[in-house]
């Protein structure tokens, strides 16, 4: 099994919120994503801290897999936002690049 790519692990804080690393962007700045705690469902928070933000490709679909893991693994969810096709071939975990067992991008 190998591990969870860098960018894809959560740190939770001390309220239970899950925070992901922040991406940085190819002139400055930085992004970040992290769960919400609106009491109107799952919501998350995009931080840019320059806009706008230029993000290097590789880096675009770092950010873009933190959005979609935080979707579907939001403390909230009770599975009726998860984002479709995003099922782990390996522990069927809900997830872009699989948290859950470690499974890379391209084993799914």
């Amino acid at each position: 099994m190998s591990t969870p790519a860098e960018h894809l692990s959560a740190r939770t804080t001390d309220r239970g919120f899950d925070h992901y690393p922040t991406i940085p962007g190819a002139y400055g700045g930085e992004a970040s994503v992290y769960e919400s705690s609106a009491a109107s469902g799952p919501h998350v928070w995009l931080n840019v801290t320059e806009s706008p933000l230029h993000l290097t490709a590789e880096n675009a679909t770092k950010l873009a897999e933190q959005l979609l893991a935080l979707v579907a693994n939001h403390y909230q969810n009770d599975g009726a936002a998860k984002p479709t096709g995003l099922v782990c071939s390996n522990c069927e975990a809900t997830t872009f690049a699989c948290t859950a067992c470690g499974a890379p991008r391209e084993e799914y």
